[in-house]
């Protein structure tokens, strides 16, 4: 069968209006049962205002319970205005303090090194020293 240019259009053009709204059915392809809903379905949500607090990730907390948000390592309180967070003053950290955990509500130094370390050797602050740079050619 040799069809022209002009008769495989046609054809094409045609084919889709073959296929009508009662050939696919939504029985073919059912929802999950999470989109399910009906029209009479009301989805209600709580309104949390005075009863407690939300954090970021969406948990909900009761007036007076303590927790720790996200964002912070301070504790906070549920009260009727919002979370009561703590904000202690912290110690600041030593300047040669090489390491530092945030474990608790404030920074903690755990490692203070009075001295330096390049590829192996210590030297003192402020102690210069010459660094050699070995150049290799392959």
């Amino acid at each position: 069968m040799a069809l022209h240019i002009h008769e495989a259009c046609i054809l094409l053009l045609v084919i889709p209006g073959l296929v009508t709204s009662a050939a696919i059915s939504h029985e073919d392809y059912p929802a999950d049962e999470g989109d399910q809903i009906s029209s009479n379905d009301n989805l209600i949500f709580d309104d949390y205002r005075g009863k407690g607090c939300v954090d970021d990730s969406g948990f909900v907390y009761k007036l007076g319970e303590r927790f720790f948000p996200g964002h912070s390592n301070c504790p906070c309180v549920c009260a009727l205005d919002g979370p009561v967070c703590d904000q202690p003053e912290c110690p600041k950290i030593h300047p040669k303090c090489t390491k530092v955990e945030h474990n608790g509500c404030c920074p903690e130094c755990k490692e203070v090194k009075n001295f330096c370390e390049y590829h192996g050797k210590n030297y003192k602050i402020l102690e210069e020293f010459k660094v050699c740079v070995t150049l290799h050619t392959y």
